[in-house]
């Protein structure tokens, strides 16, 4: 049993190595050292979660110095990066995984939409919060951008129809009605858009 697992990964090794042989000049892509393989991260192997990862602290240092645009930038690498939840695995190690890795992409898109709301750039905020939606539609923070977006754009018919979305949403799955603020936001709309 034990020479056909290790058949087996010097096979998958070695079908790696002609996959990605030619993407990384010809370097292994695995490498086996004092009897144990790693990834040959030396030439640019990697696994996305951990690129995702180091792509979000960039960003949270960028900002915590101030240098909003670069953290905007490694968010919007990170955000590119992250393709759905981690499939491995149903064990409880796996589903604290890929919760943190869900919770930390939604971070990510909050604080993409913030910066571009920020800076008026109400086109890539409405990407950002639509995006966010797309994979937590009961959000009420990203409803709210929404509609704050499609206000300043002169968008009045499709904030209001924002709110009755997220209006339907919540009593539909939940039987509630939004939140205070949401509520809030949706009757300043109404009464004086101008003031979002």
């Amino acid at each position: 049993m034990e020479a056909r697992s290790k058949r087996s990964l010097h096979q998958l090794v070695h079908t790696l190595h002609k996959a990605l042989g030619d993407a990384i000049d010809g370097a292994p892509p695995v490498l086996r050292v004092d009897g144990y393989y790693r990834l040959n991260v030396e030439a640019g192997v990697g696994v996305d979660v951990a690129c995702f990862d180091i792509l979000a602290r960039a960003g949270e240092q960028q900002a915590r110095s101030g240098n909003f645009a670069a953290a905007a930038a490694a968010r919007a690498q990170a955000v590119r990066l992250y393709r759905g939840d981690l499939c491995a695995g149903l064990g409880a190690h796996a589903v604290t995984e890929r919760q943190r890795v869900r919770t930390l992409y939604l971070t990510l898109l909050t604080r993409l939409a913030e910066y571009h709301y920020s800076g008026g750039d109400y086109g890539e905020c409405l990407n950002a919060a639509q995006q966010l939606l797309a994979s937590d539609p009961y959000r009420e923070d990203a409803h709210r951008m929404v509609m704050r977006c499609h206000i300043r754009r002169g968008e009045w018919a499709q904030a209001l129809r924002q709110y009755q979305l997220c209006e339907a949403m919540l009593r539909a799955e939940f039987d509630v009605e939004p939140e205070s603020a949401t509520m809030a936001l949706f009757n300043q709309m109404r009464l004086d858009p101008g003031s979002v």
